[in-house]
């Protein structure tokens, strides 16, 4: 049987950018694509920590003072993978017709169904890693239990092990940086959040250069401290927002950025729910209630990229990078093809102190 035009690899690359076009995910945002310039899955960067004096004065024709090299912390490890296969059943692919049509085949439907719900997993997937990294491990403990109060240590629940005991990596946070508690309570509406805010700025920029001026959390979390402060309400800036789209976006010369994506646990799904693809009932916040990101847009300062590596099939060209496409096909009668997508990679943050996390806004110690 010849291959269906609609399932050609190069068709489903094609398909797989074309539903890119309305994902919903806003954290991946923050970790550029890049290529691994190594030919498999490991990644290797390293974390300097530059001193931040200044240069000394001397004589003219006095001897150069030796200078400080900077401290390099280096992070290794091997990029996640994910892959999924599809088979379309026979019958729908050659026989079924498209609705509404006696003799239009219905395989174009099924591939495009198909390729949607495996790049809505994927994207889903790319999300958690990023989260995990942005909020410095806040979605999973060393005992696979989710949520958690963050500590700079990432946990990735591979399936070849059991979910309580996840591989880990060691991001490079600095301890100064996460589980930082906060001077009181922001959900008391006489807190000095602005003061809080601009403490950790002074952090981040003192610790690795980047001027960090957007604030990231749920919007439950926002309407628990924000939402109620005393004066950010009182700020006739603000006030305006609220009157235009009901909340505020930015205020201080600080961006408030709401998200509220969220994730199942693969291993909380039943065997017949595994086996169908679906989940169960129970979601989690994506940046969890209580948490506060302090972060920079400039991704390249941060140090934030998503590194993709290569393909583990044998038939992907030379120096190829990304997502892959595949296809296998049966030595025998139907002779059924399987067709599937493949992505390997990580984020990697070379610039750890770029972030400061409120991992606890209600903790003061």
């Amino acid at each position: 049987m010849p291959l269906p035009s609609e399932l050609q690899p190069q068709v489903l690359q094609g398909l797989w950018e074309m539903f890119n076009a309305s994902s919903p995910f806003l954290l991946r945002t923050f970790f550029p694509a890049v290529p691994n310039l190594a030919q498999g899955p490991e990644i290797k960067y390293d974390i300097y920590e530059y001193n931040r004096g200044m240069a000394p004065l001397t004589p003219r024709f006095a001897g150069a003072p030796r200078g400080v090299l900077p401290v390099r912390k280096r992070v290794n490890f091997d990029g996640y993978t994910v892959k999924e296969s599809l088979e379309p059943d026979l019958s729908a692919m050659l026989d079924g017709t498209a609705p509404g049509s006696l003799t239009d085949s219905n395989r174009e439907r099924v591939v495009a169904a198909a390729l949607r719900q495996l790049r809505l997993r994927f994207d889903q997937r790319a999300e958690w890693i990023a989260a995990q990294w942005i909020t410095g491990g806040a979605l999973l403990t060393s005992a696979g239990v989710a949520v958690v109060e963050p500590s700079g240590t990432i946990y990735l629940d591979y399936g070849s092990v059991p979910n309580t005991g996840p591989l880990s990596v060691t991001a490079g946070f600095s301890t100064t940086h996460v589980d930082a508690g906060v001077t009181a309570s922001w959900k008391t509406a006489g807190t000095d959040i602005f003061a809080d805010l601009e403490s950790a700025r002074a952090t981040i920029l003192q610790d690795s250069g980047v001027d960090a001026r957007t604030v990231l959390m749920n919007s439950a979390t926002y309407r628990a401290t924000f939402g109620v402060n005393t004066a950010f309400l009182q700020s006739e800036y603000a006030k305006a927002q609220i009157f235009q789209q009901g909340y505020v976006s930015d205020v201080w010369g600080w961006e408030i950025l709401r998200y509220d994506g969220i994730w199942f646990p693969s291993w909380e799904t039943t065997a017949e729910t595994k086996a169908s693809g679906s989940v169960n009932s129970t979601a989690h916040k994506l940046i969890p209630d209580d948490v506060a990101i302090i972060l920079s847009r400039d991704n390249a300062a941060s140090g934030r990229q998503i590194v993709e590596c290569a393909p583990s099939d044998a038939d992907a060209p030379a120096g190829w990078r990304g997502l892959y496409s595949w296809e296998d096909k049966a030595t025998v009668h139907p002779h059924n093809t399987t067709y599937g997508l493949e992505w390997t990679g990580a984020p990697v943050v070379m610039n750890p102190d770029s972030m400061y996390i409120y991992t606890k806004i209600t903790d003061t110690s």
